[in-house]
């Protein structure tokens, strides 16, 4: 199979909020109904995109609630610069991979098309324990299951050669802005489509540099897998819009 990389595709420019959330999620098999109710439209806030000023953001998971996007700044928290690869790829992954677990949560009672159904629940159930996975990692090696924010240094470390401009990274970091554009959209068959497809070139490109660079055996495999299974759904994901929309490329999703 041909692999994917993250500047294959048109840019996605998402002018949103950048900010970085980890979300706890239980593992699937022992409470598969508390995971899958964790992300609603019911409850998602609303995106309200600016450029420039400083990043904001009103209560989340609230009817009325709505998310104010600015951009000023990498600032977001105070890592630890001098760590491994492992742990950078460790702190990137946790909370990317619960961005895509909460979009597909609040994705599942919207979607329409059954192949798209079965993809978002994959993604579920695969991403959730891939999470608790990195997490017991993340404690045999550094001492705390909690990953440290990302910042720009950590970023290039993980991909040099990154096209994607960090802004864009975060937003498809967080959750709550993953699930606000797919609420907001009018077709969720498509928007959903069009926000998974260049999430997983990102975690595939950032997979990638692990299979040269990472210095655990257990971070190597995991990263093979997470390349292996994204780049299986991004050709089902390219099947379906291609049949459905006349295009395999992925829009901007601006809100």
């Amino acid at each position: 199979m041909t692999r994917h990389t993250l500047w294959q595709l048109p840019a996605i420019s998402f002018l949103v909020l950048a900010a970085f959330i980890a979300l706890p999620v239980a593992a699937p098999a022992a409470a598969q109904d508390a995971v899958l109710a964790a992300y609603s439209c019911d409850t998602a806030a609303t995106p309200n995109m600016h450029h420039g000023g400083t990043a904001t953001s009103d209560t989340h998971n609230d009817g009325n609630a709505t998310t104010n996007v600015h951009h000023d700044g990498m600032d977001m928290g105070t890592p630890a610069t001098a760590a491994e690869f492992d742990q950078f790829y460790i702190d990137m992954m946790i909370p990317h991979h619960a961005s895509i677990v909460a979009l597909s949560q609040a994705a599942l009672p919207r979607l329409q098309d059954d192949r798209l159904v079965a993809i978002a629940k994959t993604i579920v159930a695969a991403q959730t324990t891939e999470i608790d996975e990195l997490r017991d990692y993340r404690e045999q090696w550094y001492g705390s299951s909690e990953p440290i924010p990302m910042d720009e240094h950590a970023m290039m470390q993980l991909m040099p050669d990154m096209v994607m401009s960090m802004d864009d990274m975060m937003v498809q970091m967080d959750a709550d802005t993953q699930v606000a554009l797919f609420c907001a959209a009018d077709d969720p068959d498509r928007v959903f489509i069009d926000l998974v497809i260049p999430h997983h070139l990102s975690a595939i490109a950032v997979s990638e540099a692990a299979l040269d660079q990472a210095t655990h055996d257990e971070i190597g495999a995991f990263a093979e897998r997470v390349i292996n299974d994204q780049q299986r759904e991004i050709s089902e994901l390219s099947i379906i819009r291609q049949e459905r929309y006349g295009s395999v490329s992925p829009e901007a999703v601006v809100g």
